[in-house]
């Protein structure tokens, strides 16, 4: 078990850390009161999280939801590579839909 007590990340940090990985968790409210967890590839983009997915329940309950979360983590890496820097980013906030041709713009 690791002692080292958890660092609270700035906001700048967190979006530099979103922008280093591909694919995170969208978590949406369900019709039933639960929470449905779904991965996505993901970019960031004006202070934006923007994913691509076919219409859905993913795309139904996130746009339904008055509150939806993301996340994304290093983890994989973390176990793949043995690397000591382990961080997990969660953002709380409203799913909109974006059409093709919007405002969008990757920042990779």
């Amino acid at each position: 078990m690791d002692d080292k007590p958890l660092e609270e990340l700035s906001e700048s940090e967190c979006w530099a850390l979103l922008r280093t990985v591909d694919v995170g968790r969208l978590a949406t409210p369900t019709e039933r009161g639960g929470v449905d967890v779904y991965p996505v590839n993901h970019v960031v983009d004006q202070g934006s999280i923007v994913f691509r997915t076919a219409m859905g329940s993913k795309v139904t309950n996130a746009i339904d939801a008055t509150e939806v979360a993301f996340e994304a983590d290093n983890a994989a890496r973390v176990y793949d590579e043995q690397v000591d820097d382990p961080w997990s980013v969660v953002v709380h906030g409203r799913a909109e839909l974006a059409y093709p041709h919007s405002d969008y713009q990757y920042e990779g």
